[in-house]
């Protein structure tokens, strides 16, 4: 039994080809230098490094459940990763 054209079509393609699967490229949060959990909770929050950028630390705070000096290293790390 022959194979359809659209078998054949598969076939033919490359191995890389057919394995690439697209990612997604690195949000602005994940190139922080800050630890994962910070990061995902940053993102489930909805928090942009324009919004961290403009944040005060006691607003972050409140946003995220977080303690104030916390706020303040994410509002650091973000000046830092934002000039980069």
């Amino acid at each position: 039994m022959d194979a359809s054209p659209e078998a054949k079509a598969v076939k033919k393609l490359p191995i890389d080809q057919v394995s690439k699967v697209p990612r997604e490229a690195p949000s602005e949060i994940d190139r922080l230098d800050l630890p994962e959990g910070l990061k995902q909770l940053l993102e489930d929050k909805n928090c942009d490094l324009n919004f961290l950028l403009q944040a005060e630390p006691a607003v972050l705070a409140q946003r995220l459940g977080v303690d104030e000096d916390i706020a303040k290293l994410i509002i650091k790390k973000a000046k830092e990763g934002g000039s980069k």
